[in-house]
């Protein structure tokens, strides 16, 4: 029997060390230690050997891979609403929080700060408190237009409710996209070039 063919099933080197790093640097980020030295001893080896492996699997070094992991874990915190900017890099073990934000607009291209504004707003369509009455029809015409174009422009003048029938539409529809829908606003933008 020819096994060449068979797929390898085991994981790889750098996946069972990626794997068993992820909860070492879990819980030293809860304990508040995240150095390369502390990590090698819970990870059963010796620092040289951690940064050999560390950059052999991720082509980065032991402080920039925990870093990463730092940003990330923050991140997630940020989605989550886990709490305020100062609050997750904290959590995260950034003491620092200038070199927290400057960290986190080099990896993500804004503020942490920004970055949780931005991630709310797919909470925008939760938002509204009073029930939809009437405008069926425009309703219908903006779902079918939606149907056949990927983008649409509401106009008119300010205070007719624009908004509110782009958010019931979206809320409408969110389960008709795989990504589901996100809202986008526009209005603060004054130059025509953007």
């Amino acid at each position: 029997m020819d096994f060449s063919s068979q797929p390898d099933e085991t994981p790889s080197m750098k996946e069972r060390f990626l794997a068993e790093l992820a909860p070492v640097l879990e819980k030293q980020m809860e304990a508040g230690n995240l150095s390369a030295e502390k990590i090698s001893r819970q990870m059963g080896m010796s620092r040289s050997t951690f940064y050999r492996k560390v950059k052999e699997f991720t082509g980065s070094t032991p402080t920039d891979y925990i870093k990463q992991f730092q940003l990330e874990k923050a991140s997630q915190l940020l989605l989550n609403n886990y709490g305020n900017v100062s609050e997750v890099a904290y959590e995260t073990g950034f003491n620092n929080l200038s070199y927290f934000a400057k960290c986190f607009k080099e990896k993500f291209g804004v503020t942490p700060g920004d970055f949780a504004k931005q991630k709310q707003v797919k909470n925008d369509l939760k938002s509204r408190t009073t029930s939809f009455l009437g405008r069926e029809k425009e309703l219908s015409e903006i779902k079918e237009i939606l149907g056949r174009n990927r983008l649409v422009n509401l106009m008119g003048p300010g205070g007719t409710g624009k908004t509110r029938i782009a958010m019931e539409v979206a809320d409408r529809l969110k389960n008709s996209f795989r990504d589901g829908v996100d809202v986008v606003r526009l209005a603060s933008i004054d130059d025509p070039a953007l």
